[in-house]
């Protein structure tokens, strides 16, 4: 795999300071009179646009002959509609938009303008887990500078609203700062991946027969993965309402009162410091013990993850959001695993993109579920996770015979 394959350092630290803010916009939402299928709504929006707006960033990025004036404009221009949508208030056009709408105006300009690299499937003479291993540690020590600094941020200001404005002015500030030496590095690549798979298209019936036909064991691993991607994906952008304002987490540490937001942050931090810790420990043990030991172990802690998140007590958060660091921490095992069994079918790319394309109802799925209650997502969302590790002992299963 080309060295330069890897994703800088600079791309991954803008990504994930602007991966908190979409974490915390949820709550942000709520505050701002949302409703719960409208949040599931945006984060529909969200994963819909990491398929789309990659190939309108490379055609604009041709026509535009490599210049990022008209990607910049459209970043400025969603950040500020996205700060100032507290203030803008509903307003009355042709029908009326409420306020939460322009936030998710402005996420279908800002988001994934700044740019995200991605590499290419394994051969047989690419080990995935190595370098997937690698990518893992320079995103999660990204990931953590910002939920740190998230976190002292919400103890400098502990009203949310405010708070998370603030956040929000850091994250253009270091997309401003560091917009035109990523936008450069993801548009060149999103080009490149983009050519690279103009000769593997294929239509979504011969796709469907495809996955169809491929061998019991596979197809259940398939299964399992797809379902327990769609679990993560309901939670995901619902966690930071349960933790903000249904649990109301707030804490005292080192006689510090925390507010929820605050400690929303140092979750994370304890699953990126977790993601971080095991990542090499998780490849050494699918060495010695076998790689579908490892991912029953992360998959089953991601499927009972919503259930007990039902609870609700501190302590008992703190083992929770650690155990998803461990399912971070094997997401390179899980890829290798997932190439390796996939890899003399060639269908590797192809349920990727079906993977994605199937979860980004799941969001939805979960807001139109969590105005009924969140406990009733939450259950749902562990009966989704549930059934498919129940497929992947199937797997198990099958492929021993």
């Amino acid at each position: 795999m080309p060295n330069n394959c890897t994703p800088s350092f600079t791309l991954f630290v803008t990504s994930s300071f602007i991966v908190v803010v979409v974490l915390y916009t949820p709550e942000y939402l709520r505050l701002l009179g949302a409703e719960a299928w409208s949040i599931g709504l945006f984060g529909s929006v969200t994963l819909s646009l990491l398929l789309m707006v990659p190939a309108i960033l490379t055609r604009l990025y041709i026509v535009t002959g490599g210049r990022v004036l008209l990607p910049g404009l459209l970043v400025s221009i969603g950040l500020i509609l996205w700060l100032t949508a507290a203030y803008l208030g509903d307003v009355s056009l042709i029908v009326e938009v409420q306020s939460w709408v322009w936030i998710l105006i402005s996420l279908l300009l800002l988001r994934r303008w700044h740019g995200e690299k991605r590499c290419k499937s394994p051969t047989s003479s690419q080990r995935m887990d190595t370098f997937g291993a690698h990518a893992m540690i320079r995103y999660q020590a990204a990931f953590l500078i910002s939920v740190g600094i998230a976190a002292v941020l919400f103890i400098i200001v502990p009203n949310f609203i405010k708070g998370y404005q603030i956040l929000l002015v850091l994250t253009t500030i270091m997309v401003a700062v560091l917009k035109s030496r990523v936008a450069h590095d993801a548009s060149k690549y999103e080009f490149d991946t983009l050519n690279s798979k103009r000769n593997h298209r294929s239509s979504l019936p011969d796709t469907f027969i495809m996955l169809r036909n491929l061998p019991p064991s596979l197809r259940s691993l398939l299964i399992a993965d797809l379902l327990l991607s769609f679990s993560v994906g309901m939670v995901a952008f619902f966690v930071s309402i349960v933790i903000v304002h249904h649990h109301q987490l707030n804490t005292t540490i080192l006689s510090i009162d925390l507010q929820s937001g605050t400690t929303f942050a140092l979750l994370l931090g304890i699953q990126t410091v977790m993601a971080l810790m095991g990542i090499f420990p998780s490849m050494w043990l699918a060495n010695q013990v076998g790689s579908r030991v490892v991912v029953g172990t992360a998959f089953f802690i991601v499927a009972v993850f919503p259930l007990l998140l039902i609870g609700g007590e501190f302590g008992g958060t703190i083992t929770l959001f650690a155990g998803v660091g461990w399912f971070l921490a094997t997401i390179p095992v899980q890829t290798s695993l997932l190439a390796e069994r996939t890899r003399r079918h060639h269908v590797f790319d192809t349920y990727s993109i079906v993977r994605r394309a199937a979860i980004i109802s799941a969001p939805f799925v979960a807001g139109l579920l969590y105005g009924n209650g969140p406990e009733l997502m939450l259950g749902f969302s562990s009966c989704v996770g549930l059934l498919g590790y129940w497929e992947f002992l199937r797997f198990v299963r099958r492929s021993r015979t």
